[in-house]
C-alpha cells in the first residue's frame, strides 16, 4: 500500500483559530470518501507504526537524541533539537512566524562562551541544531514546523522540568537579540527531547522513504532497503509493496498561496495514486485516512460531509 504523510500541518489548539485557518476543499472532499482508520499525536508515531517499531503515545519520538546518534556525538544524558525560529507578538498571544537556518558553527561557539556550561551545550550537525544537557529533562515537547502561524502559548514545554526548558529558551532569545543574528531569528525552540538510551538504540526502516525530513534520513535502514535506494534512485514498486511518501505544505508556497497549489497537488497525486495502486492511506493532522478506489462504486455506502482537514 502507499501511504502519504503530510508532516507540516497541525489542528488548531483552540476552537477560536479555525476560522483562520486555509481550507483544502479538494483533499477534503478525496478524505470524506475513506475511512478512518488509526489515529497518532504525530507523524513521525505513525510512519514508526507503519515500519513495525511502535513508539509510545504517551512520549514524544526523541528526534534530538536520534540525531545526536547519527551525528557520531559523543554520549549525553539527554538531547533535544534547537530550532532556530522568528516569533511575533501579537496582542494576546506570541505567533510562530518562520523557521530559520540553523546557527552557524561561529554563532554555536559565541552561544556555549556565554550560555554553555551547567545547563548543557549547543552543537552543530549538518541538518540542525542540537542540545545536549547534562540531566534527563521530563518535558513534552512540540515540532514547531506545524506550529508555523500558530499561537505557541499552548504549545510551550510542559512538564515536571518545563521551567527549566522555557528559562533557558528565555536566555536564548535574550541572547539572539543581543548577537543580532541574521535572518531575524529570535528564538530556539527545544523538541525531540531523549536521553542516552534512545541515542544508542534508534529504530531501523525497513525501506526506503520519499520526501525531505532530517531525522528520517538519519535513521538507518535495513540492508535490503539500503541497497535498493543505492542501486536505484525511483523505489522499485509493486502492487504489493509498500511505498510511503512525505508531504510538505512549505514545498508548495508561492504568491498564489500554499494551501491553494498544496490542494491541487496532493488531490491530483491522490488521484493517481488510487488508479495505480488501488488503496491508499493519508495521515493528516492526527489521523490516518484509508481511501481505496472502489469506494466511488459503492452507492450504497453512507455519505460523509466533507469537513475542514483539521477535523
Amino acid at each position: 500500500m502507499w501511504h502519504f504523510l503530510i508532516t507540516d500541518l497541525a489542528a488548531p489548539a483552540r476552537a477560536t483559530a479555525e476560522e483562520f485557518l486555509p481550507r483544502l476543499p479538494r483533499l477534503e472532499a478525496l478524505l470524506a470518501r475513506g475511512q478512518v482508520t488509526a489515529q497518532a499525536p504525530s507523524w513521525r508515531h505513525h510512519l514508526l507504526s507503519l515500519a513495525g517499531q511502535p513508539w509510545p503515545v504517551e512520549r514524544e519520538v526523541p528526534v534530538g537524541a536520534h540525531l545526536a546518534a547519527a551525528a557520531g556525538l559523543s554520549a549525553a544524558a539527554g538531547w533535544a533539537v534547537a530550532t532556530p525560529v522568528r516569533c511575533v507578538a501579537g496582542l494576546d498571544h506570541v505567533q510562530l512566524h518562520e523557521l530559520g537556518a540553523p546557527l552557524s558553527a561561529a554563532l554555536v561557539a559565541d552561544f556555549n562562551a556565554a550560555l554553555g556550561g551547567p545547563s548543557g551545550q549547543l552543537h552543530l550537525t549538518v541538518h540542525a541544531n542540537l542540545w545536549s544537557f547534562p540531566q534527563p529533562l521530563a518535558v513534552t515537547t512540540h515540532d514547531p514546523a506545524p506550529l508555523v502561524g500558530h499561537d505557541v502559548g499552548p504549545c510551550l514545554p510542559a512538564g515536571p522540568d518545563a521551567a527549566a526548558l522555557r528559562r533557558w529558551m528565555t536566555e536564548a532569545q535574550m541572547w539572539l537579540h543581543g548577537a543580532g543574528e541574521p535572518g531575524r531569528v529570535n528564538s530556539l525552540w527545544p523538541w525531540g527531547v531523549g536521553g542516552a538510551a534512545d541515542a544508542a538504540s534508534p529504530p531501523t526502516l525497513p525501506w526506503a522513504v520519499e520526501g525531505a525530513d532530517a531525522w528520517v534520513a538519519a535513521l538507518p535502514c535495513t540492508s535490503a532497503a539500503a541497497n535498493a535506494a543505492a542501486e536505484r534512485p525511483e523505489p522499485i514498486v509493486t502492487h504489493e509493496s509498500t511505498r510511503v511518501t512525505l508531504w510538505r505544505l512549505a514545498d508548495h508556497a508561492s504568491a498564489a498561496g500554499a494551501f491553494a497549489a498544496a490542494d491541487v497537488a496532493w488531490s491530483e497525486a491522490l488521484q493517481a495514486a488510487l488508479s495505480e495502486r488501488g488503496a491508499l492511506t493519508v495521515w493528516l493532522a492526527g489521523r490516518c485516512h484509508e481511501l481505496r478506489a472502489a469506494d466511488r462504486w459503492r452507492f450504497w455506502r453512507r455519505w460523509h460531509t466533507p469537513r475542514p482537514w483539521w477535523q
